[in-house]
């Protein structure tokens, strides 16, 4: 039975895994979330002989396009290299360790993997130490759109036989805030572990690149 985690809990994917009968050589991670189609809002319009009458009109025109991207830290908290940042626009580390499988361009329906990302665990080299996996809205501040508007977002990871082992439901408000840090792996000692993030921000992805160097 997958482990359920909130935010700031942390749990080993190596016991998990060991309790589960599996390997942890490789892992998936499933990604989801339910954005809200274009809100109705009311106005007034001035119609025929200057009646005023009241209408509904949407919100925002656009969808929501939600992209997940992959940072391959070392200790210092910064990317290994630019070709470990893994994302839409570049989809595989150097030889393949994370492969991301594309974008998925719809609002997705928090009941299946919008977008899924595979790390070979026993592939990582030693200087790795983190995966941290955050999810940002294309074209946010364009579009008038946030995390706000996002329902039922979770994160969760797969052995290498498509067991779930853990998952963590995203049920904190993310109003204004137009990319989330969902959570992310982290190396100890010889253990691997799941953190549930869950910290919401005010920028886009190229912000979020730069901040961890890539």
């Amino acid at each position: 039975m997958a482990l359920s985690l909130e935010k700031g809990d942390k749990v080993s994917l190596s016991k998990a895994a060991a309790d589960a009968g599996s390997t942890l050589s490789a892992v998936t991670i499933g990604l989801g979330w339910k954005a809200k189609g274009p809100e109705p809002r009311t106005v007034e319009k001035r119609g025929l002989f200057g009646r005023r009458k009241t209408v509904v009109a949407a919100s925002s025109q656009y969808e929501f396009d939600l992209d997940a991207s992959v940072f391959v830290l070392g200790s210092d908290g910064r990317v290994l290299s630019k070709k470990w940042f893994v994302y839409y626009g570049h989809k595989e580390s150097p030889n393949r360790e994370v492969v991301h499988s594309g974008d998925n361009l719809v609002g997705g329906s928090g009941k299946k993997d919008d977008e899924q990302i595979v790390v070979r665990l026993d592939r990582l080299p030693a200087e790795a130490q983190r995966v941290v996996v955050v999810v940002d809205i294309y074209n946010a501040k364009f579009k008038g759109q946030s995390f706000g508007d996002v329902k039922e977002s979770y994160m969760r990871i797969l052995d290498d036989r498509s067991s779930e082992l853990a998952r963590y439901n995203l049920t904190e408000e993310f109003g204004g805030k137009t990319a989330v840090t969902f959570g992310e792996l982290r190396r100890v000692g010889n253990e691997w572990l799941f953190a549930a993030i869950g910290d919401g921000h005010n920028a886009h992805l190229g912000d979020l690149a730069r901040t961890y160097g890539a």
